[in-house]
């Protein structure tokens, strides 16, 4: 959200777009995060969780109608599902949008922040490598990604007359043009 804000300093709502199926135990598993990084960055955070494609429209036509508004898409298969049809309604409605998934970046979303897919796949390989050598997957400890990629779409920004500051673009991974 920090990075959303940096490109965007009007901020001041951002909504999460989720579904129920990254809820944990009842609760949002990126919620609480979210919550608190607004409240750090003064921004008036809302969650909304959506199961059905159709219920992204009006979500987005809202962000639209508040103005100072941003989108972040939490990522699981429902924004996998979803992510262009996401893309495109952010396009058309003018709302600076943050993605998990690096490709929605380079299709025209304004940035993504995720786990580098490439370093994830090289640990599996190596967990692999260990159960096929004998280790019991059931003691192996659970790994979180160690490595996260920022993709700024420069294209986009200048759809959306915003100027990212080159401190952003120096933090980037990579910088769609």
């Amino acid at each position: 959200m920090a990075a959303l804000k940096e490109a965007v300093p009007t901020l001041r709502r951002v909504t999460l777009l989720a579904n129920p199926s990254s809820e944990i135990r009842g609760s949002n598993f990126y919620a609480d995060p979210f919550r608190s990084a607004a409240a750090t960055l003064g921004i008036e955070p809302a969650v909304v969780m959506v199961q059905r494609a159709a219920e992204i429209d009006p979500v987005i036509a809202d962000l639209a109608r508040q103005g100072d508004a941003g989108l972040i898409v939490a990522p699981g298969t429902f924004s996998e599902a979803n992510g262009d049809r996401i893309v495109a309604l952010t396009a058309d409605h003018r709302i600076p949008t943050v993605f998990a998934i690096r490709r929605f970046a380079n299709r025209g979303g304004l940035m993504s922040y995720g786990p580098d897919t490439t370093e994830a796949v090289r640990r599996a390989a190596a967990y692999v490598d260990r159960i096929l050598h004998g280790d019991n997957p059931a003691t192996l400890p659970v790994q979180a990604p160690t490595k996260f990629d920022l993709v700024v779409n420069l294209k986009t920004a200048r759809s959306l007359s915003l100027e990212v500051s080159s401190a952003l673009l120096a933090q980037a991974d990579e910088i769609v043009e």
